[in-house]
């Protein structure tokens, strides 16, 4: 059961370093795999949206865009651009479906109905696929 930090003892919290534990994710080589795979997902689902469904930009966002934020968890992130709406759902449950057969999740995002500050985030931070 968890706890609050009320019931966490001053010598747990002077321990407890997050930074540290993303540290240790970079050196694990499971998460190293994990990360190659989520790349190498993210490429063929890029390709699948673009030949398949017509989008003219993928761009990859979130913790796979940024290795030090990259975990066990980490699902892939894309933002496509130029797909015909009525496409969208078909091809981010094609998508999803590829992903988690191989145990990783792909969120495709429409770019066009993300919100400013998210579009403007996938702008600076985004990886162009």
């Amino acid at each position: 059961m968890g706890r609050t930090v009320n019931q966490i003892s001053s010598e747990e919290l002077r321990r407890y370093n997050p930074m540290r534990t993303m540290e240790d994710y970079q050196k694990d080589p499971k998460v190293a795999r994990r990360r190659l795979l989520s790349w190498k997902m993210a490429q063929i689902a890029s390709k699948i949206l673009k030949e398949k469904y017509g989008a003219k930009k993928v761009v990859l966002f979130g913790s796979l865009a940024n290795e030090k934020r990259f975990t066990p968890w980490s699902d892939v992130d894309l933002s496509v651009s130029g797909m015909p709406p009525q496409d969208y759902y078909q091809a981010a449950g094609e998508i999803l479906d590829l992903g988690l057969g191989k145990g990783i999740k792909i969120d495709v995002l429409d770019l066009a109905d993300c919100p400013l500050t998210m579009k403007k985030k996938i702008k600076n931070e985004g990886i162009e696929l």
